[in-house]
């Protein structure tokens, strides 16, 4: 029964961090990232959307967002008090984030295979949909 416990805390924290992941990017990204006066979020839209669309998808991968991953995974360690299990599925779900939107960026071939839907948020006519980036879930789940 605590080995069921475990897996589902890991999976829990894992589902946590695909949709922290989703709202940061619609809301702190993109909404708050579009004032420029916003400088530390507004790399997201004004360097590497922009470096995307003129490189056919491809980006060098960015200081700032590794930085921004550690102080999510800080910020969340209290939760490893509560479970450790909770807390590994939250960094898995970060290192995943990490891992996939890097290689889709240095590997244009390799994410039109797995993550189109990224693609389509970087390259289609409007960048105001397609939020996530690992997973299309909640973007399906909430009609975005």
């Amino acid at each position: 029964m605590e080995v069921f416990l475990v897996c589902g805390l890991f999976y829990l924290g894992f589902v946590y961090a695909q949709l922290l992941e989703w709202l940061i990017h619609k809301h702190l990204l993109h909404r708050l990232g579009k004032d420029r006066k916003n400088k530390f979020f507004a790399y997201h839209f004004y360097e590497h959307h922009r470096s995307s669309r003129n490189n056919l998808f491809y980006d060098e991968p960015s200081l700032k967002e590794t930085l921004s991953i550690l102080f999510l995974l800080v910020l969340h360690l209290p939760v490893s008090i509560i479970s450790f299990a909770l807390y590994g599925g939250i960094a898995a779900g970060a290192l995943r984030y990490y891992y996939v939107h890097r290689r889709a960026h240095l590997e244009p071939e390799w994410r039109k295979k797995h993550y189109p839907w990224h693609y389509a948020h970087h390259m289609a006519a409007t960048q105001e949909m397609n939020w996530g980036v690992t997973t299309d879930k909640f973007d399906r789940l909430f009609g975005t």
